[in-house]
């Protein structure tokens, strides 16, 4: 995680060193003191901040709330993307998650931060405060991508007001449901009368007449190309075979290939401007896949294996059934795997 700290006095440049060694991130102090062991900065507060918002996941202000405040206003977007926001007084008593408590993960930081520090954690959010199950914080928590931030608010309402909410899912679940969610099977789908509930998966269902989708990252894309391969070509091919088979791009959890392709420039820009991990397999690992796969003797007499992205795909993920088969354009194939049933959890516990 890439914090990005800053701190505006002598007293708040003892808690910004400590917090950066803990961390092992650079602090930046910017004051009129100059503190041993922090980085002056030469922009302003202002260009500070904005390429902060770009580069990190949290920003951290020791100072007072308003400067905080001045400073993170122009940037803000909306709580899907924002970075989590934290306010630590100069003494370091208290410990304020400003923006993006729960999907940006501030008030787990607020926490962990008061741990570190010993002070104390100033937590105003409302499902918090009443202790009720906070949907997006449990979905960040599961990797699950909430595809409706509108409906998510309706859920948390719901459930603050005592209301029930109705809970499906196309993946396994373990520990007990929190207070407020209604388990509903999938083949009683066709009975759910709930006005608005919850369903996860990777293919778009309304079983509520108000429903909450949840994204899991159950996809993996096998994809092989020819030397050179740009990333908008890449982008063109994968675009298309999501549209046409109505999957989201939430629900790729990672790229995969040959070890041919570790340096290949646009298969990796690809991935990393998409946030998506990438793995490669030698060969010889792809060649052991068992399955049925899209053979052809160019491939194997570049590559030494006769197909990669389908066997990528599959190996991938651990063996899944093959959705998408090998499709190509413009030099680049690609095939797409579903994880196979009971391999992805989503964990209730006490913390719900």
């Amino acid at each position: 995680m890439k914090i990005g700290i800053i701190s505006f006095t002598s007293k708040g440049a003892c808690i910004n060193r400590k917090l950066s060694s803990l961390f092992q991130v650079k602090g930046v102090h910017l004051s009129k003191f100059k503190e041993e062991g922090l980085d002056n900065i030469e922009s302003s507060l202002n260009e500070w901040t904005k390429e902060q918002f770009q580069v990190c996941e949290a920003l951290v202000f020791i100072g007072a709330t308003g400067i905080a405040v001045r400073a993170i206003a122009p940037f803000i977007i909306n709580k899907a993307v924002d970075p989590a926001v934290l306010v630590i007084d100069e003494l370091g008593k208290y410990i304020i998650p400003l923006l993006s408590g729960h999907l940006g993960g501030a008030n787990k930081l607020a926490s962990e931060l008061s741990v570190l520090i010993g002070g104390t954690p100033v937590v105003t959010t409302a499902t918090d405060l009443e202790k009720c199950f906070a949907i997006d914080e449990w979905a960040k928590r599961n990797s699950l991508v909430i595809k409706n931030l509108k409906v998510a608010k309706h859920i948390s309402a719901a459930l603050l007001q005592g209301e029930v909410v109705g809970f499906m899912a196309d993946v396994s679940i373990e520990g007990h449901l929190p207070k407020g969610l209604k388990y509903y099977k999938a083949n009683q789908m066709e009975t759910i009368q709930g006005p608005l509930g919850i369903w996860i998966g990777w293919e778009e269902k309304r079983p509520f007449q108000e429903t909450l989708w949840l994204v899991p990252p159950l996809l993996t894309v096998g994809i092989g190309c020819k030397k050179g391969t740009s990333e908008a070509q890449i982008e063109r091919l994968v675009k298309q075979i999501l549209e046409q088979y109505h999957l989201p791009i939430e629900s790729v959890g990672q790229i995969v290939s040959i070890d041919l392709k570790k340096n290949e420039e646009g298969l990796n820009e690809w991935a990393n401007r998409n946030k998506k991990s990438i793995r490669f397999f030698s060969a010889l690992q792809l060649s052991q896949v068992e399955g049925e796969f899209t053979a052809s003797s160019f491939v194997k007499q570049v590559t030494g294996v006769d197909n990669v992205c389908e066997r990528a795909a599959v190996l991938g993920s651990y063996g899944g059934k093959l959705l998408v088969p090998k499709t190509s354009l413009d030099g680049v194939t690609i095939a797409i795997a579903i994880a196979i049933e009971g391999t992805y959890k989503v964990q209730f516990d006490e913390t719900c």
